[in-house]
């Protein structure tokens, strides 16, 4: 329970929100806006509720054109990111696994840099679901950094326009690997709330199109979506 996390750290009162349809979104961004100063911890979640409660006209979002190849990276051991994965799998995508504890860097680099220079998109994964989870415990910041250096190397090297990581923990580590200074919704995804694809811009000032995604968010066809296009 993130409350009582939190209460450990304050004397302030901790409360906590969720929403589960458009009404209770805006409900919630009603009652942020009402109460007053306050510090508010949350995902995307937040934004979202604000903006229903104070947009009187919906944002339209161009539409995201296909690519021709596109990179993604999962540290998630999540059911929802396994489904996620064989979908790709069996539509078009190439997979890569990368072991969780060994983390052989330099040998899935080399494989994804092979399949990409072919054409096609690799999905590196260290799991497939939780059966397949090679680290019950310990310290996950290696994998998600792991999987930032070679989502961040490859994308240089083959001028990817667009790539994706999958797993919230994994999400985290590897922004910090990518540079990643600031982000702007290009464009939500209806079924993946919290995880839209998104036009990041490093310390540098180069932009590339990324989608972070949390292990449990998203249909089937989320990675095939993002390769696809939408709109």
């Amino acid at each position: 329970d993130v409350r009582l996390h939190l209460a450990q750290q304050t004397k302030m009162p901790v409360h906590m929100m969720d929403v589960h349809d458009e009404k209770t979104q805006i409900a919630a961004g009603q009652t942020l806006l009402k109460e007053g100063e306050r510090f508010v911890v949350g995902s995307s979640g937040v934004e979202y509720a604000l903006v229903s409660a104070t947009s009187r006209e919906r944002v339209a979002f161009p539409p995201v054109p296909p690519v021709e190849k596109i990179i993604v990276v999962s540290g998630s051991v999540s059911p929802t990111s396994e489904r996620q994965i064989r979908h790709a799998l069996a539509h078009g995508f190439t997979g890569v696994e990368l072991h969780p504890i060994d983390l052989d860097v330099d040998t899935a680099m080399t494989m994804a840099d092979t399949i990409l220079a072919s054409g096609g998109s690799p999905i590196i994964y260290t799991a497939l679901g939780p059966a397949s989870d090679k680290r019950l415990t310990g310290d996950r910041s290696a994998i998600g950094r792991a999987l930032g250096h070679i989502a961040k190397s490859c994308a240089a090297r083959h001028k990817l326009s667009r790539i994706v990581v999958a797993g919230g923990d994994t999400s985290s580590h590897a922004l910090a690997e990518l540079d990643i200074l600031t982000l702007e919704t290009r464009f939500p995804l209806a079924a993946t709330p919290g995880s839209p694809l998104c036009v990041a811009r490093s310390t540098k000032g180069e932009t590339l199109e990324l989608a972070l995604k949390g292990g449990q968010l998203g249909g089937d066809a989320y990675f095939v979506q993002l390769r696809d296009g939408m709109g």
